[in-house]
């Protein structure tokens, strides 16, 4: 299992260093922590890609199963390898967006269960105004 952010592509190593392709987990893990900001303050980093709005070719995922939040989402979803779990966001008023469920995951087998939690999430704005006596 891997987690992160946004995602982990297989284009974003060749862009960052291609034996990273062929490399030991350990050694992509921690090259993709040391990257620079150049590399990671783009789309397509595992901080900000967005991997619900379109098809990816997620690293390794005959072998990882990742899980990432960033992109709000409604339900709890697995698309190309990735399992997007930002369903805790909200809207600016504070309403949750998405529903209210988190994963249990066995980090071995890459197997989850989507767990319901209750009640609704989020907040309230409201408007508290004081009157001159």
């Amino acid at each position: 299992m891997l987690s992160s952010h946004g995602g982990l592509t297989v284009d974003f190593l060749r862009w960052l260093n291609e034996e990273l392709l062929e490399a030991d987990i350990d050694e992509v893990v921690a090259a993709v922590n040391d990257a620079s900001q150049n590399y990671l303050w783009n789309d397509e980093s595992p901080l900000w890609l967005r991997p619900q709005n379109r098809t990816v070719n997620a690293f390794r995922n005959d072998t990882y199963t990742q899980v990432v939040g960033h992109t709000p989402a409604e339900k709890i979803f697995e698309k190309d390898g990735i399992i997007s779990t930002d369903v805790f966001s909200t809207y600016r008023d504070g309403t949750q967006i998405g529903e209210s469920a988190m994963i249990v995951i066995d980090s071995e087998t890459g197997k989850y269960e989507k767990i319901k939690v209750p009640g609704e999430l989020g907040y309230r704005i409201e408007t508290v105004s004081a009157i001159d006596e």
